[in-house]
């Protein structure tokens, strides 16, 4: 059985959209900036959607979403010890 393709993602309101509509990463990555990795075949049409305008989200579920993707993030840093990004320090 083939592996399907795999795509990172750092965009935060790309990863926040994801998280909206119960996407799930296969992992993250940290490497100087924070990465979500998913199947490819997972989020392309919903990015597609999202890209052009059609896809439709309530506002709280969106905004809920965002929280922990800025959460996520705030984690990985912590954990990782990176500072604003920077990886060296």
């Amino acid at each position: 059985m083939e592996t399907p393709p795999l795509v990172k993602i750092s965009d935060f309101n790309r990863l926040a959209v994801l998280d909206a509509v119960k996407i799930r990463p296969v992992r993250a990555e940290r490497n100087g900036r924070y990465f979500e990795v998913f199947n490819s075949d997972h989020v392309e049409k919903i990015l597609a959607e999202f890209e052009s305008g059609e896809l439709s989200l309530p506002v709280r579920d969106f905004m809920a979403a965002l929280a922990r993707v800025k959460n996520r993030i705030f984690e990985s840093e912590r954990q990782y010890g990176a500072a604003y990004g920077n990886a060296n320090r």
